[in-house]
């Protein structure tokens, strides 16, 4: 059998390979480059949708774009951010055509 054909099977047997979860920050953090040292590799900002790559010890290595950090396991949340337009729009939905003037009688 081809490698080209095992790399599919083994990238669903090897868990967090095949595809990563996704999160969002619920504070403001630095995430560190390290997980056991201080050096800053990314700032992320409240709402910001990160991907999860790997857990341990209360913190989590996380992708957003091109970079990558460890932040503490506490400053994610697996909810996404309720937007601004979806919280106002009881009757009308985001994006809803509002009803055109009616021009007022002259007396």
């Amino acid at each position: 059998m081809h490698l080209s054909r095992l790399l599919p099977l083994a990238l669903l047997l090897v868990p967090g390979l095949a595809r990563a979860e996704d999160a969002w920050l619920v504070r403001a953090v630095e995430a560190r480059r390290w997980p056991d040292a201080p050096a800053i590799s990314l700032s992320l900002a409240t709402g910001d949708k990160v991907a999860v790559l790997y857990r341990a010890d209360g913190l989590v290595r996380v992708r957003k774009e091109t970079s990558y950090g460890w932040v503490p396991e506490d400053a994610l949340t697996s909810q996404a951010p309720v937007l601004p337009d979806e919280e106002e729009g009881a009757g009308e939905g985001a994006g809803a055509v509002p009803a055109p003037e009616v021009p007022a009688e002259a007396p």
